[in-house]
C-alpha cells in the first residue's frame, strides 16, 4: 500500500507451521469400536489449511492406525471437524496438519488450541473428553527498517 509518500510491502510473508497432534485414543476394551466426532479449534491468528489442498497426513509419530478420513474444515478456518469417524479403543491415533498465521497476532486472550473428542453426543458419557493445549507464542515484527544493498 502508498501511504504518505511510504511504499509498505502488504503481506510480503505468509508463515505457515506444522501442527502434529498424537495420542489420542478413546476408551473400552481391546477393539471395541466406537462411532463419534471430534473438533479442534485453532487458536486466535491462526488457520487451518484446506485439506483438499493437500498436506493433511492421517498419521502422527507413535500412531497405531490412520484416522479412517480426512476432516472438514470448518469456521473461516479456525476449525477441524470430524462430524462421524470410528475409533477403536485398541488403537492411537493422531495427524499432522498445515496451519496458515495471519499477519494480525493477537496481544491478548487464550492462545491456546482445543481439541473435543465426541462434541457432538447427545449422551454426557459418549463426551469423551476435551483438552486445552497451549500454543507457541507468536511475535512479529512490526516497522522493522530494511535498508537494500547492492554490489557495484
Amino acid at each position: 500500500s502508498v501511504a504518505g509518500n511510504v511504499l509498505r510491502p502488504f503481506n510480503t510473508f505468509r508463515v505457515t507451521e506444522l501442527l502434529e497432534a498424537r495420542n489420542l485414543a478413546v476408551p473400552g476394551s481391546h477393539g471395541e469400536g466406537h462411532l463419534t466426532s471430534l473438533r479442534v479449534v485453532a487458536p486466535a491468528a491462526c488457520l487451518f489449511r484446506d485439506v483438499a489442498a493437500g498436506g493433511f497426513e492421517q498419521h502422527a509419530a507413535g500412531s497405531t492406525a490412520a484416522l479412517p478420513h480426512v476432516p472438514l474444515v470448518g469456521g473461516d478456518g479456525a476449525l477441524l471437524i470430524w462430524r462421524q469417524l470410528e475409533l477403536f479403543a485398541s488403537e492411537v491415533y493422531g495427524f499432522r496438519t498445515h496451519m496458515l498465521i495471519l499477519d494480525d497476532v493477537p496481544h491478548a486472550g487464550q492462545h491456546v488450541f482445543i481439541l473435543e473428542l465426541g462434541y457432538l453426543a447427545a449422551s454426557p458419557n459418549a463426551r469423551f473428553g476435551a483438552v486445552v493445549v497451549p500454543a507457541p507464542r507468536l511475535a512479529k515484527i512490526i516497522a522493522a527498517p530494511v535498508w537494500y544493498l547492492t554490489s557495484g
